[in-house]
């Protein structure tokens, strides 16, 4: 799908991190923007920061974890602005960095909610509106953890993983069903954002949320299937 202005986008996620950064990109390309996100203070602060600067952007505090709530955020959007043309899956978290076993079940439940019942939710609710309007894309944001492994991540490398399984099933069903509808997967390495908070040995080597942003816009406008932003930093 080719970026243009006058697009309307949703981005969960927004308020914070890559899904700021990401808003921003693509108000700056003329697109307009349904921002989601659970931090309502924080979603209206950059709702009205991004208005002040000419940025055309709705803010509708969204748990992606509620499919409902998911419901409504459609809704809203359609109401607002009358289509939906790009969705991108960007909310995620990161549980307590301990061993598999000594995870609470209430922290292995919020990292699946959002990680990965937030994206389904996301799919399920938007894809048939893509579907329906016959292009359209989806890009989900998983993670070099999604591919790989590492010790006390357990359950984010787990919902990461499952990201990229769902990622690549849906691009499978939609190549038939709505050709016209692309599908992308993300997976950033290290990233300067609150999830990086107390990783001091990644600094070196993590990219900022505005580099990620871009590369994801111009990966998206470009077609691609599958982007890794951090592929040669990570390697330094």
């Amino acid at each position: 799908m080719r970026i243009r202005p006058g697009q309307v986008a949703v981005v969960t996620g927004a308020a914070n991190g890559i899904g700021r950064a990401l808003v921003a990109r693509l108000v700056a390309a003329g697109v307009k923007v349904v921002m989601a996100d659970v931090e309502e203070a924080c979603l209206r602060v950059a709702e009205v920061e991004l208005q002040f600067f000419g940025g055309d952007v709705l803010a509708v505090p969204t748990d992606v974890t509620d499919l409902s709530e998911v419901e409504r955020l459609l809704d809203r959007a359609i109401a607002h602005y009358g289509r939906v043309d790009l969705v991108i899956n960007n909310a995620g978290v990161i549980g307590p960095k301990r061993p598999v076993w000594e995870l609470e079940a209430s922290d292995w439940r919020r990292t699946m909610g959002v990680n990965l019942d937030g994206v389904f939710n996301v799919i399920k609710v938007f894809v048939p509106e893509l579907i329906t309007r016959g292009r359209g894309h989806i890009t989900n944001v998983s993670s070099v953890l999604g591919q790989s492994a590492v010790a006390l991540m357990g359950d984010y490398s787990a919902s990461k993983h499952a990201v990229v399984g769902l990622t690549e099933s849906l691009r499978a069903e939609l190549a038939t069903r709505a050709p016209k509808v692309g599908v992308m997967l993300v997976c950033p390495g290290p990233v300067r954002t609150r999830l990086l908070e107390g990783e001091n040995s990644l600094i070196n080597v993590a990219l900022s949320a505005e580099d990620v942003a871009n590369q994801i816009v111009d990966a998206v406008d470009a077609g691609a299937e599958r982007l890794v932003p951090n592929r040669f930093a990570v390697a330094v």
